[in-house]
């Protein structure tokens, strides 16, 4: 059976005559009015003009000046380097002004820009540019410089971004003065684009321990924004009921300054920043985590929702400058990325009682957004994902691809107007994903009686730390290119502060010294910083086998846990 958003209000909302009503546009849903491609989200978000876009490192940039950057930089990626539609360019950079501009440019000329780890290895942000077959490389010097040490050269030019704020094209003097200082009266051309035509690549690990690249489309971002803006208004609508009081204008959903914590390569930064761009809130840009800056943010610019993912909401309220001044303003803090504790839901109700807590769930395949949960029904159901959005479809299914019913397990199965369209270059796992117009997420779930779906597993082997999906496979992968590493397992364990840490266990090779601190050495030098494991364990050993000679991964895991008393 497929399960819907019935009964929701956020389904009250979506209907004929409601403020995000839903049709049916060339056999998908759209919002009636709310943009179908990003072209049509730019169109309306030049109308903001002066008005502050960006906050970053204290200086204000207004929405005018960030696309007459952009309108420059397009026009160069199109004169110069050809980026035209279905190009893909590559975005590796911190999170700054420079970002977002290199970002409408790409996209507005029918580029398709390919979001790259920043935090990434070398070899990382080398596998990136090299798998989609970037034209074109739009980096900082960091980045840049990471990606010299691989010794990759052409045939990607590279155009890096500057100390300051130019655009410097690699290996020239030349810089791109109209980019910092456009001309006024440049306009951005936006290309003839539809809702089917690639946007942006996001990467997501696979269990082949490789990142897959999934492509999202013009469609499928602009629907996800939609929907964001959907989630935005329903939570102020249950706010009200359950608090009885009105939100004012300038804390409401879609216009209250947003804090944009999490890398702009991830949903939880792309998707924040277009839902800005098109509603006009204003965006605060934090280049590093640190609670203390975020809690002065909250003071100074007035923000009055978050949302991080609960990492980051065990280190704010453990500052020991966290008080009314600031946590005690906030109305709404949406989670994700994560599962959030019970323990923690508990502390945020308890410390910051004008505030309403809620949950989405989702994934890079479907843009983030599959189920969401808000206010008392959260608080009643904390380890629940919450009811399916509107828009959004969900079967669960067996082994056999059966469908199964209520109060029953099954792999969740999704189709919406934000599900990629592939996985780019692997015809195979693009397949083995999207079957028959249904995204077969690998998650196990059930929904109950009362239309909540809970998630009872999780993709295979996966660890979430911080807010970061981690997969075992990848980690296992470059470990067992160790010289001294005969075995290796990945696995996660229960953390208080991160949800769970990445661990691994190793059988070495008989009669070498190897330590903890080389483990950690070796994978720092080609995984990203939050791959590399947290706890390093030796055994002398080898695994236990299944029957057919696989390393008995679950009982290893169920062992450790039992030992350590965190069996769960």
């Amino acid at each position: 059976m497929i399960f819907t958003a019935e009964g929701s209000i956020a389904a009250h909302l979506s209907v004929p005559g409601g403020p995000f009503e839903l049709v049916r546009r060339e056999g998908r849903k759209a919002f009636r009015r709310h943009p179908a491609t990003l072209i049509e989200l730019y169109s309306h978000a030049l109308e903001h003009g002066a008005q502050t876009m960006t906050i970053a490192e204290g200086v204000a940039t207004s929405f005018e000046t960030v696309f007459g950057r952009a309108a420059a930089l397009s026009r160069e990626l199109a004169k110069r380097f050809g980026v035209a539609r279905g190009t893909y360019v590559a975005l590796a950079m911190a999170n700054r002004v420079e970002w977002m501009i290199a970002f409408i440019a790409v996209t507005s000329v029918g580029g398709i820009a390919v979001l790259v780890n920043s935090r990434g290895a070398p070899d990382e942000l080398r596998d990136a540019i090299e798998r989609t077959g970037c034209r074109l490389a739009i980096m900082d010097a960091e980045r840049a410089a990471l990606l010299a040490e691989t010794g990759m050269t052409q045939p990607c030019p590279r155009i890096l971004l500057s100390g300051g704020e130019a655009f410097v094209r690699s290996g020239r003097d030349a810089l791109f003065d109209m980019i910092s200082q456009p001309d006024p009266a440049m306009q951005l051309t936006l290309a003839p684009i539809g809702p089917s035509d690639g946007a942006v690549v996001l990467f997501t690990s696979g269990t082949t321990g490789r990142p897959r690249g999934a492509l999202q489309s013009h469609g499928a971002l602009a629907h996800a924004v939609g929907l964001a803006g959907l989630m935005g208004a329903a939570a102020d609508r249950c706010y009200e009921q359950e608090f009885r009081r009105m939100i004012a204008p300038p804390q409401s959903s879609n216009r209250s300054p947003t804090i944009i914590a999490g890398p702009l390569f991830h949903l939880g930064g792309i998707v924040p920043f277009l839902r800005c761009l098109y509603f006009g809130a204003r965006m605060l840009l934090l280049g590093k985590w640190n609670p203390e800056a975020v809690l002065r943010m909250i003071e100074r610019e007035g923000v009055a929702r978050l949302g991080f993912v609960p990492t980051m909401l065990w280190d704010l309220l453990r500052s020991p400058q966290a008080g009314a001044a600031n946590i005690g303003r906030i109305l709404f803090i949406s989670s994700g990325a994560a599962a959030i504790s019970p323990a923690l839901t508990r502390e945020i109700a308890e410390r910051m009682q004008v505030c309403m807590l809620g949950n989405t769930y989702g994934s890079t395949e479907t843009a983030g957004y599959v189920a969401s949960i808000w206010g008392r029904e959260f608080l009643d159901n904390p380890t629940t994902c919450g009811r399916i959005l509107p828009s959004v479809e969900v079967r669960l299914v067996d082994a056999f691809g059966q469908d199964v019913g209520p109060g029953e397990a099954g792999e969740v199965a999704v189709r919406s107007p934000c599900v990629m369209t592939e996985y780019v270059g692997d015809p195979d796992a693009t397949a083995d994903a999207i079957r028959d117009g249904w995204l077969h997420t690998g998650d196990i779930g059930e929904m109950n009686r009362d239309g909540l779906l809970n998630i009872v597993d999780r993709k295979k082997n996966m660890v979430i730390s911080g807010g970061e999906n981690i997969y075992c496979a990848e980690v296992e992968r470059v470990l067992s290119e160790h010289d001294q590493v005969l075995e290796v397992l990945a696995y996660g364990m229960p953390d208080e502060r991160l949800g769970e840490r990445l661990s691994v266990t190793i059988v070495s090779r008989p009669n070498v010294a190897i330590t903890e601190a080389d483990i950690r050495s070796y994978v720092a030098s080609r995984l990203a910083i939050y791959k590399v494991p947290r706890e390093v364990h030796f055994r002398a050993t080898a695994f236990a086998r299944t029957a057919s000679g696989k390393i008995d991964r679950l009982a290893f895991v169920q062992s450790v846990r039992l030992r350590d008393g965190q069996l769960d």
